[in-house]
């Protein structure tokens, strides 16, 4: 069977399964809205590693594509979750346009290491937060108050400054 039949035949299965307990939706239409994230950054492909070592830590934050999204007061979980989503929005936006470029004879699927990562920059965490993000957050090796959050599943880091 083709990869097609196993994922309707398996969407199937699964609706039958859960159907007795609840709503069931197959292939549910989800209406994305317009995100605006604090800053976006593409590096240009003629800057140099000494330019980027000027700025410090900011300049190794952007040596890939990213996001920066920058809190005053310490997020809450929803606005950390809006974060996310505005992430892996642009990475669905890339992604479609890596596909409608193969017309062109370019290459259509990207990397990981092309995909944007997510800095969240914040003058603190609350102690509810920090503890739910405990589980999720790895310090870097130099430490400094940047956290990875999720691993590299989620290229996301959470910058804790003063």
């Amino acid at each position: 069977m083709t990869r097609q039949i196993h994922d309707q035949f398996g969407k199937e299965l699964l609706a039958e399964l859960v159907q007795p307990l609840g709503q069931v939706g197959v292939n549910k239409e989800i209406h994305a809205e317009t995100y605006h994230a604090d800053l976006s950054f593409v590096p240009s492909p003629t800057a140099t590693a000494a330019q980027f070592q000027r700025l410090g830590q900011l300049g190794q934050m952007i040596t890939q594509s990213c996001l920066i999204e920058y809190f005053w007061k310490p997020p809450i979980i929803g606005e950390i979750r809006g974060c996310l989503l505005k992430l892996f929005s642009w990475h669905s936006q890339l992604q479609r346009e890596a596909k409608q470029r193969k017309v062109q004879g370019l290459p259509r699927r990207l990397t990981d290491r092309q995909l944007p990562q997510l800095w969240i920059v914040t003058t603190s965490l609350s102690a509810p937060l920090w503890k739910k993000c405990v589980p999720f957050l790895q310090p870097t090796d130099d430490h400094n108050g940047v956290y990875w959050f999720g691993g590299e599943l989620l290229k996301t880091a959470i910058v804790v400054i003063d």
